[in-house]
């Protein structure tokens, strides 16, 4: 399974102004960018917060939705710890194209959810969220989540690219998320990255590396 992540962040690193609220940093490319790499992906993934400040579909924009198979549908992950999603599962009923797949702990799963949910008896790891995935068939994941999940499939070495958008915007605000969070990496965990492309658009610089 090919894994990969996706962010854009202010020349400081950080992905939002503030916490637990979505905002776009990037262009009106940067969002283009995104749509593509959506079109690639079989499956993306994000956490619970992401998911409840940003509470809509995770699909391509329409010029390169109608570019897929017709018969294409995306598996729309979403890892969390609470499940607290009321009033915002409405968002997702009449969307063909779209799977919602939620990964939590046993202790967390509401009863009578509207969605598939596969829970255990401790937070669920990324390698088995990664296998569980790669036993659906799903090729392509692609990651959309905050710092903290990034940080853990780099932990368990299991993010194989990273397309970063830096946006001309300073934040610096030290309680804003960053590309990656928690409590960081071993020094003998800390990736290489190989720069595969680097393009300039307007004041937006897009990098892709691979790991």
């Amino acid at each position: 399974m090919r894994i990969v992540s996706n962010t854009a962040v202010s020349l400081d690193g950080k992905t939002t102004l503030v916490l637990d609220k979505h905002e776009f940093l990037g262009s009106e490319e940067d969002r283009k960018n995104m749509s593509r790499l959506r079109a690639q992906a079989d499956a993306i993934l994000v956490g619970g917060s992401s998911f409840r400040n940003w509470p809509y579909p995770l699909l391509p924009h329409s010029d390169d939705l109608e570019k897929c198979d017709p018969q294409k549908k995306w598996l729309q992950v979403v890892v969390s710890r609470r499940m607290n999603f009321d009033n915002i599962l409405s968002n997702f009923i009449s969307v063909k194209q779209l799977q919602l797949l939620f990964f939590t702990r046993k202790d967390s799963c509401p009863p009578h959810f509207p969605h598939e949910v596969l829970s255990y008896s401790d937070d669920p790891t990324i390698p088995q969220i990664v296998d569980e995935l790669a036993q659906r068939g799903i090729n392509t994941l692609l990651i959309e989540a905050g710092g903290n999940l990034i940080t853990q499939f780099i932990r368990h070495n299991l993010l194989h690219e990273i397309y970063i958008t830096i946006c001309p915007k300073i934040i610096g605000n030290n309680r804003s998320p960053s590309l990656v969070d928690g409590t960081g990496l071993d020094r003998f965990l800390v990736p290489q990255m190989t720069l595969k492309e680097c393009r300039t658009v307007k004041n937006e610089v897009f990098l892709h590396y691979v790991l």
